[in-house]
């Protein structure tokens, strides 16, 4: 069984760079295997990306 979640994070250049570069809307999107097989670590996966992420099919799919 695997946990997807994804969220959206703002990031922004450094203070004197304002002016010169737009702030960046990113999603974050991590997968996390709950229960993995016996004597196998879990799965655990965080992927940062600029496409676009509506919904939990998107989430998946990417």
């Amino acid at each position: 069984m695997l946990s997807v979640r994804h969220a959206t994070m703002t990031v922004r250049p450094p203070i004197g760079k304002q002016k010169s570069y737009r702030h960046q809307d990113l999603q974050i999107i991590h997968a996390e295997e709950l229960n993995p097989p016996e004597g196998r670590a879990p799965v655990y996966w965080k992927l940062i990306t600029n496409l676009p992420v509506e919904n939990h099919a998107d989430a998946a799919r990417k």
